[in-house]
């Protein structure tokens, strides 16, 4: 029985992953690639993606994920810069909707194009978050701590994607509450 390097919870040995949180488990006697431990449970999925890119060439490559959630996938994923940026956008094309009355086609395309960007690009994003990650904590960590500290650094939080959409909702109805009142022939109820 061996023990998880991210939470302590112990593990069978055959297994790639831990039951409790999902970081991946070193195979007995063999370093474990520091790209699954930082990545998770989801890293053969980003590694094909990764992989088939490199073999074109490309650093496009589709993510529904990131498509459907940018913001908030952005924060799972622990890319807090790109959120905050995203974020700031986003801040921005709501005030510009609210205060300049843009019609919401003009909104709705704004978003339709982040969406894509963010899905074209979200993997070779999130390569590149990855990889600087563990080039830090390879150059900071000592050696006999590097795997526990790449599962504990890397992953997801779903704690930071909440606090986005909580941030997001709360500009939104700041917007909402200084925003132009209904005209005075407004049916009230």
């Amino acid at each position: 029985m061996v023990s998880c390097g991210k939470c302590g919870a112990p593990a069978m040995a055959d297994s790639a992953f831990c039951r409790a949180c999902g970081a991946p488990l070193a195979a007995s006697g063999t370093a474990a690639d520091p790209f699954a431990l930082f990545v998770g449970q989801n890293y053969a999925r980003y590694q094909s993606r990764w992989a088939a890119c490199d073999k074109r060439g490309s650093t496009y490559s589709w993510n529904w994920a990131a498509f459907l959630f940018g913001l908030f996938w952005l924060a799972y994923r622990k890319m807090y810069l790109n959120a905050g940026i995203l974020l700031g956008i986003a801040c921005l094309e709501s005030a510009a909707t609210y205060l300049f009355h843009l019609p919401d086609a003009a909104a709705n395309a704004m978003n339709l194009a982040l969406g894509i960007v963010i899905g074209m690009q979200g993997n070779h994003w999130y390569r590149n978050h990855v990889t600087k990650g563990i080039a830090d904590l390879t150059a900071t960590v000592r050696p006999d701590q590097l795997d526990a500290a790449l599962a504990r650094e890397g992953g997801t939080n779903v704690g930071a994607a909440l606090l986005a959409a909580a941030v997001l909702i709360a500009v939104i109805s700041v917007l909402f509450a200084f925003g132009e009142p209904p005209p005075a022939d407004a049916i009230r109820i």
